[in-house]
């Protein structure tokens, strides 16, 4: 399950820093791209909550386990991954001045 957990999450962020990076602007993130990883975010959580239905423990807390890490990593591509890379990119603008 963590291999696919970090695999969701690596690639809402790589979408999100690849926009911020050619539109310079934390906005666009929000709108487009943010409903994209949204809608991919709502889709994994959706097939993987299905199992939670399930007889099985294990099967379960399968379910569980990946519904929530699903939702974890949409809530920091969306709401942490964006300041912090804006952060970075203010620095690095900051330096090039100098």
């Amino acid at each position: 399950a963590i291999p696919i957990i970090l695999g969701v999450g690596i690639d809402s962020a790589i979408h999100i820093i690849t926009r911020i990076k050619d539109e310079n602007s934390l906005q666009s993130v929000t709108e487009s791209t943010g409903t994209g990883v949204f809608l991919t975010v709502v889709t994994n959580v959706v097939g993987f909550g299905i199992l939670i239905i399930a007889h099985h423990n294990g099967i379960r807390s399968l379910g569980q386990v990946m519904a929530l890490g699903a939702i974890m990593c949409f809530i920091a591509s969306i709401v942490v991954l964006p300041p912090v890379v804006a952060k970075f990119i203010e620095r690095r603008n900051h330096d090039k001045i100098k």
